[in-house]
């Protein structure tokens, strides 16, 4: 069976990672996989081979409102490309896209069924209301000409029912972790200095959480530690190195940072916004304040710092939650089953 992906894949996002370890866990089962993706890095390749499996770029231009839009067409014609001399089954579309576009240009032509992966909320907050009210109907009207529609999260699953779609083609695939890597008790020798004491972590994105580190350290006993732009293999050492996790988002479906960190035994405090409380149990695995309120948040970080063996019971905890939810078997096998799901449509 051939798979072509169609979504993000360079980057340190949720949703790149998410491709990437889809596209290796498929390999090793020995399916042939394509990835068509957009070119943001003049330093990347129009074409490559990552572990056997192929990579596909188009340039694509970033404008807010369009993007999504030029993608569908920027795929649609990369898409031929990729098509040519190969055997797809299945055409995974983990990015928005314009239905008629994929409908027309991909499914008509291939005769492919799509799976199609939610990755935003209907509501959520965000700064550009605009861009999210129109990526917004356009993942409406996705899920209802998917063949399968997968839902990081229990929040988006009952948004797609919201839409009409059958509940048959629908499941919740959450996020994955590789739990042999991210694991308690790593190795950090190689990042303790002499003035890290009660450290708190902050993993994000740059500036995504400028305003958060600036509100909250007056606020702590710790010493809060803002982490962005890390090499992914050494991210485990630094949730091993901290003693808390905050993480101050405005909205996710299925925050990979929070994942990450319970998965090494770090407990979590978090905004109870999106799909956040679906993986930081509120008094079980960490602590949920509500949006913006700082105050509770520090409150509840100088807590775990204080108390060792809470924090060290909310560590276990997560840790066993991320086992049973959030392994690389269940991802790729629930995967499989959304594949011969479409195919049978």
């Amino acid at each position: 069976m051939d798979v072509c992906i169609i979504g993000a894949y360079d980057g340190i996002g949720g949703a790149e990672r998410r491709v990437r370890t889809l596209a290796a866990l498929l390999k090793r089962l020995g399916i042939n996989v394509y990835i068509c993706t957009s070119r943001k890095y003049k330093t990347k390749s129009k074409k490559e081979n990552v572990n056997g499996v192929e990579i596909y770029r188009f340039y694509c231009p970033r404008f807010r409102y369009f993007e999504p839009l030029i993608f569908s067409e920027m795929s649609a014609v990369t898409f031929h490309k990729i098509k040519s001399g190969k055997d797809i089954k299945v055409v995974d579309c983990h990015y928005l896209t314009n239905p008629s576009k994929i409908s027309t240009k991909l499914v008509a032509t291939v005769g492919a069924p799509i799976t199609f992966v939610k990755h935003c909320l209907k509501y959520g907050r965000t700064k550009d209301a605009v861009a999210h009210i129109v990526r917004a109907h356009l993942t409406a009207k996705l899920a209802k000409k998917a063949d399968f529609v997968v839902c990081r999260s229990k929040l988006a699953y009952n948004e797609v029912i919201g839409y009409g779609v059958d509940e048959e083609i629908v499941d919740i695939i959450k996020a994955p972790v590789d739990t042999e890597v991210f694991k308690p008790k790593c190795d950090v020798s190689d990042l303790i200095n002499n003035e890290y004491r009660d450290v708190v972590l902050c993993p994000g994105r740059a500036g995504k959480y400028s305003k958060a580190v600036w509100n909250l350290k007056h606020k702590i006993n710790g010493e809060l530690m803002f982490v962005s732009n890390v090499p992914h293999h050494y991210m485990p050492k630094y949730y091993n190195l901290a003693k808390v996790t905050v993480l101050p988002t405005f909205w996710d479906l299925m925050p990979l940072t929070a994942i990450e960190s319970l998965a090494c035994g770090t407990p979590v405090v978090a905004f109870n916004v999106g799909g956040v409380s679906e993986v930081v149990k509120h008094y079980e695995t960490g602590f949920l304040v509500e949006f913006n309120d700082w105050d509770s948040m520090g409150y509840y970080v100088n807590l775990l710092l204080e108390d060792k063996k809470l924090r060290k019971k909310m560590g276990r905890r997560g840790r066993k939650l991320i086992l049973k939810n959030h392994s690389l078997d269940t991802f790729v096998d629930k995967y499989l089953n959304a594949y011969e799901t479409a195919m049978s449509q």
